[in-house]
């Protein structure tokens, strides 16, 4: 193959049976940067804040879209959300001893 023929594979977890094959359209293939930036001791609690808010968000809109994948498909196909429920949770969470660099 040369030019832009170059074949890609992508591999990822099957999440229902089967077997697929289709067009796919690559939108984005770069990381996005991490954006880096100090903060101050104090300010570690409003980050830890900061972040428990987002787990609380992101727990509420999987919830939203479990509901609305449980009406229209049924509650068996929506189960696959729990997966993601628990990944949000305190259950994988354990919060590391943050030690401020100088």
């Amino acid at each position: 193959m040369s030019g832009d023929n170059k074949e890609i594979r992508f591999r990822g977890a099957g999440v229902s049976p089967g077997l697929a094959r289709a067009v796919i359209h690559v939108v984005r293939d770069d990381l996005d940067d991490v954006v880096r930036y100090h903060i101050e001791p104090s300010q570690i609690g409003n980050e830890i804040a900061r972040f428990e808010a987002a787990l609380v968000q992101t727990r509420v809109q999987i919830l939203e879209m479990q509901q609305k994948i449980a009406e229209a498909i049924g509650a068996k196909d929506a189960a696959i959300f729990d997966a993601h429920l628990l990944t949000s949770s305190g259950f994988f969470r354990k919060w590391p001893t943050i030690t401020p660099r100088r």
